[in-house]
């Protein structure tokens, strides 16, 4: 029997997690001190005060992405109230995990402000993320997922063959339990939307008018339809475009994405996708097919997603 994971570990409360404490900007900052904060901190997310030292709102990557993106204004005459996402969600340590979890798939949310205490002063601010939330639950598998450790698609594969006994152990589980089998199963179970394709020579503007019109993550850059040479992500707007002048210049975006990502398989584990995720800090990999023509990506928050209808029934969701 594999190691298990049952819902009442979902009903301990954030605290578990053990939650840091978040970066804050009064809501008059500038868009440029919200960028050098994220730049330097290596974050996704600032919470935003307003002037009597309340809670007013959360300013993400995906914010400077969808709401700053090609503007051009400049960043420092820009206003961090004009652009945040208001009102967010507050969550207390005393929220069950499970609350966070589904908000995460629920709503697609990558981060939630959190009190640590009482207060409910600024200072006692803290944020959890989905990335937080992926982590405690493999970390409740250190056999299943550990184990595999991490791969690419240029190297040998391990025998993906699956015994009854395994297939008979995941059908019985249900919803009603995560077996550590379930991180043995293919990353092809995981793609939830197609990917989206571009070659190198599109324009920055181009790419990013589909980006928001497509609501996609990610852009898969390959020449000749076939060959993969880079891919572009939000992380690489807010690290490589927001505040540059490169907007209406006709930039390639072979420019600005990262090249040569790291591949797996579709017939990879999940627990190699996982393992690649947290030790290159990839919130998304991408997926090769074996003559390494790219056929799409994985994020954290699909195998969150992916894990948490393994648990829960349809009519619980």
């Amino acid at each position: 029997m594999s190691e298990i994971f049952t819902r009442d570990a979902f009903a301990k409360p954030l605290e578990v997690m053990k939650p840091i404490q978040a970066c804050c900007l009064q809501d008059n900052a500038s868009v440029a001190d919200a960028l050098g904060l994220i730049l330097e901190k290596k974050i996704g997310s600032i919470l935003v005060i307003d002037q009597n030292r309340k809670l007013s709102g959360i300013f993400t990557d995906r914010d400077l992405m969808l709401r700053v993106g090609n503007t051009s204004e400049a960043l420092e005459k820009l206003p961090l109230k004009n652009v945040m996402t208001n009102s967010p969600l507050i969550l207390s340590l005393k929220t069950p995990i499970s609350k966070a979890f589904e908000i995460v798939v629920k709503k697609h949310i990558r981060h939630m402000p959190v009190f640590l205490d009482e207060s409910q002063s600024v200072e006692s601010l803290a944020m959890i993320s989905a990335r937080d939330i992926l982590r405690f639950i493999v970390e409740c598998f250190p056999e299943s997922v550990a184990s595999h450790g991490t791969t690419t698609a240029d190297e040998v594969l391990i025998n993906d063959a699956h015994d009854d006994s395994f297939l008979e152990e995941l059908q019985q589980a249900g919803s009603q339990y995560l077996t550590g089998n379930v991180f043995s199963l293919p990353l092809a179970k995981v793609i939830s939307s197609p990917p989206l394709f571009v070659p190198p020579s599109t324009s920055l503007d181009v790419v990013y008018e589909r980006l928001v019109k497509e609501k996609t993550e990610t852009v898969l850059v390959v020449e000749y339809d076939t060959q993969l040479i880079g891919i572009l992500t939000e992380r690489d707007f807010v690290t490589r475009v927001i505040g540059k002048k490169l907007w209406g210049q006709r930039v390639p975006i072979s420019q600005v994405m990262s090249q040569k990502p790291k591949t797996l398989m579709p017939r990879h584990k999940i627990a190699h996708g996982i393992n690649n995720m947290f030790k290159y800090g990839h919130r998304h990999i991408v997926l090769v097919d074996e003559e390494k023509y790219p056929v799409g990506s994985v994020s954290v928050l699909e195998i969150l997603h992916f894990l948490y209808h393994r648990i829960y029934t349809k009519s619980e969701v």
